[in-house]
């Protein structure tokens, strides 16, 4: 489940995508429904990772939502102001900010500039420290 939701499926979609139904695809995600390697390969494939992660590693998601509100208030911008700023709705930035959806790369380099800091102070810093 936790890769399905990193890629952003519902699953509705990745079932149809993975070519089984939807119910199956549920029970197999709450462990209730066996499931065989044919089944691993295709989900894996779909999901753009390795059969073992499936079973083994939860994906890694790229959250700096914290900080990326840290410095925008550190910079005394509204969310609206800042969303504007990057072209971004609020609700996109907000998602942003708690770590509900992922960044790209050239969100993250237009945040930053946005913000004037670095991408990695983004990544790592609390805006407090970094400029201390």
């Amino acid at each position: 489940m936790e890769w399905r939701k990193f890629r952003h499926l519902t699953q509705e979609r990745a079932a149809e995508r993975i070519g089984i139904e939807q119910a199956t695809l549920s029970r197999i995600e709450r462990g209730v429904h066996p499931y065989n390697q044919d089944f691993l390969e295709v989900a894996a494939s779909v999901y753009g990772c390795e059969p073992a992660d499936l079973i083994a590693v939860a994906p890694i998601p790229q959250k700096v939502g914290h900080f990326i509100r840290e410095w925008r208030k550190y910079r005394g911008l509204t969310l609206e102001q800042l969303a504007e700023r990057v072209d971004l709705s609020h609700g996109a930035l907000s998602q942003l900010e708690r770590g509900v959806i992922n960044y790209t790369q050239p969100t993250l380099e237009a945040l930053a500039s946005a913000l004037n800091c670095e991408p990695a102070d983004l990544l790592t810093g609390d805006p407090k420290e970094v400029e201390a």
